[in-house]
């Protein structure tokens, strides 16, 4: 049936289904989708007629693309500066409390992006606005034809439009959440609906998989900067020698100033460059990623001098009275593509081929590839183009804003798909973990080297293929690796799942096979006693650790990393200005009896994730509904920043003197 969100969308097409399928035959989430079809179908049907139809009447795809990308710059100015004001004034109340200012939770506070609209956190309101973009293009394609008013305010244009997309954009969400996800839509009133979920461990886990993975990226970048403010004369060199640090817009085209970083482009290159040294895309940075000579580490290095071309573009009056086509576009960071091209030419020392085709790669194509950029958004190519191919916008909120790691994981989806253990790079990454998780269980103290062994069982050498086996005295980890890139739709979070269902499945089978070959297993593992197999999946980042699907865990590979390196766990790390920074442990176990009775349990209750789980609350987000005047309310969890610091690991220790802590696994 056609969805709701299709132009095309008829109610009597689901109704003769309901006919004759039989009400009586209708199973509860059959009722969901049907209630959440016809809610859907009947906003989309009004806005169309009432608004987006004719919403762009007499601009052209030009002006309606200016108008999108200058609407989010606009938005995302707007939000950082309350998301800055917000962290600033908890850090306020951190020091007038005494107490340290827990990072890891600060991404939840939540702030008002304007009057009437649901509070959200900073970056959930701006992946609204990046994600509604396609709605903008699609509308551009064919614009009516026809005259605009004398005299109208193009700001005000831009606002009207961001809102009723928005509207389009959530409506479009809702129903992929409903089709995907455990979600029950029921009327509380006449015309007010409610979106609950009937799985809240599954909402809540993906928000805590998410916080996690952002504070794993950046917890070693954030010690590796206290480390240079308590050694200032073992300053690194510089991530980039040179970067755009200086643009003459006056000019046609502008002249830019080619120079080394300032300080505090220095400080941003090393932070992001540290994060993706840290993590698990590394060994693939050097391969080309579409284009000859163009890889995923040289796109990282092309982006951090795109972030410093526009934050000197950025106005500073982003919210003019009334702004005429200039402003508009002044907004929406237009620049000549050769422009672009040259910064990266002259920053990176590139050949101008080489440069070019890096911005081909960061560039998204409005008239070409909408329904990827419906699926996955312009995260990843952040440069829109200008029809004739001369010019293009940049979006500041993806570029600025969005995840180096996801980032990454895009272009590298473009060349190999979401499931990298189905190509030569799924090996290579078993063959690294497999790498360092020997390396790390070399250097464990507590587990004699006679107790201790990593291998795996190659294709050939006997019935089943295993990717990684690590002896813990008489019990053996029978590893199932697998190299995902992280869901972003519902569908993607589905489907992920299954993937780790089937590895479970995998790992279970093989470790039930290898329990009956105790002769093989003895002559790759050693021992002498029967060796007990424990099935674990092992995934390359946070989504899905901690789950538990018929008796086998789901980890990733830096925590079995920690849990292997010696017995401890660094629960957080304390530190203010010069001084030195202060670790909290966990002991996980000091023997290897402790640890063989631990490893059963030990992934399935991660550490990690278990401080954003426990301070999970949900939060309301507030649909306006056409027609009755209702709304829909939906309910989504964010971790409370009061909980979250409350379980800390300096909670009784609280002297004042530090003023920042940072949620830490430390390998």
């Amino acid at each position: 049936m056609t969805h709701p969100t299709n132009s095309s969308f008829d109610l009597s097409d689901w109704k003769s289904v309901i006919a004759t399928v039989g009400k009586e035959k209708l199973l509860e989430r059959d009722v969901t989708l049907i209630r959440a079809a016809v809610l859907i179908g009947m906003q989309n049907a009004v806005l169309r007629q009432n608004y987006t139809s004719e919403l762009f009447t007499g601009f052209t795809s030009e002006q309606i693309a200016i108008l999108a990308i200058a609407h989010a710059n606009r938005g995302f100015l707007l939000i950082r500066e309350k998301a800055h004001t917000a962290v600033k004034e908890a850090a306020e109340a951190a020091a007038l409390e005494g107490r340290p200012l827990d990072t890891g939770a600060l991404s939840q506070i939540t702030i008002q992006a304007a009057e009437g609209i649901s509070a959200a956190t900073a970056d959930d309101i701006n992946a609204t606005m990046i994600d509604t973009l396609p709605h903008w293009f699609a509308l551009a394609a064919k614009p009516p034809a026809g005259v605009r008013p004398p005299g109208e305010n193009l700001g005000g244009v831009a606002q009207r439009a961001g809102a009723i997309l928005s509207l389009e954009h959530c409506f479009r969400d809702v129903w992929q959440q409903v089709l995907w996800e455990p979600w029950i839509i029921a009327n509380i009133s006449e015309v007010d609906y409610a979106m609950v979920s009937t799985a809240p461990d599954w909402q809540i886990g993906w928000r805590a998989w998410d916080l996690r993975q952002q504070t794993l990226h950046v917890q070693g970048a954030m010690l590796n900067r206290q480390f240079e403010r308590i050694f200032p004369n073992a300053q690194p060199a510089p991530a980039l020698p040179l970067t755009v640090t200086g643009i003459d817009l006056t000019t046609s085209p502008p002249v830019l100033t080619i120079a080394p970083p300032l300080e505090s482009q220095a400080i941003s290159h090393r932070m992001a460059l540290d994060g993706l040294d840290d993590c698990y895309t590394r060994p693939f940075a050097e391969q080309e990623v579409g284009e000859p000579s163009v890889t995923s580490r040289l796109l990282s290095r092309a982006v951090l001098v795109l972030q410093d071309l526009i934050s000197l573009m950025l106005p500073r009056d982003y919210d003019p009275e009334d702004p005429d086509w200039s402003a508009m576009e002044r907004l929406a960071c237009a620049l000549p593509r050769v422009t672009v091209v040259e910064a990266l030419a002259r920053s990176l020392s590139l050949d101008p081929a080489i440069a070019g085709a890096c911005v081909t790669l960061l560039t998204s194509d409005t008239a070409n590839g909408l329904g990827e950029m419906f699926r996955i958004g312009v995260w990843h190519r952040p440069l829109i183009a200008m029809p004739g191919g001369t010019r293009v916008l940049i979006v500041a909120g993806a570029l600025l804003w969005g995840s180096p790691v996801r980032r990454a994981e895009r272009w590298l989806q473009s060349k190999n798909g979401d499931d990298m253990s189905k190509t030569p790079n799924g090996l290579l990454y078993e063959a690294h973990v497999r790498a360092r998780i020997r390396d790390t269980l070399s250097r464990n103290d507590v587990i004699a080297p006679q107790d201790r062994a990593v291998s795996h069982l190659p294709q050939g050498r006997g019935k089943e293929e295993i990717d990684l086996l690590v002896r813990i005295g008489g019990l053996v980890l029978v590893g199932e690796i697998k190299c995902l890139l992280g869901p972003s739709e519902p569908s993607e979070y589905y489907n992920y799942l299954r993937k780790l269902e089937k590895a479970c499945e995998q790992a279970r089978r093989k470790a039930a096979w290898l329990e009956g070959e105790q002769a093989l297993a003895q002559q790759l593992l050693g021992g002498t006693s029967p060796l007990k197999m424990l099935p674990l999946v092992i995934v390359n980042q946070s989504n899905g650790v901690g789950l538990v699907f018929d008796g086998c865990q789901v980890t990733d590979a830096h925590f079995l990393r920690i849990v292997l390196s010696g017995g401890e766990y660094n629960s957080g790390a304390k530190f203010k200005a010069e001084a030195s920074i202060q670790f909290y442990t966990v002991t996980l176990y000091s023997s290897v009896g402790e640890a063989e009775a631990i490893l059963p349990n030990v992934f399935a209750d991660h550490l990690g994730v278990r401080r954003y789980r426990d301070a999970a609350e949900w939060n309301t987000f507030r649909i306006p509904l056409a027609g009755d005047n209702g709304e829909l309310m939906i309910f989504y969890p964010v971790v409370d920043e009061m909980k979250y610091r409350a379980t800390w690991p300096l909670a009784a220790d609280n002297d004042g003197a530090s003023a920042a802590e940072e949620s830490r696994e430390d390998d």
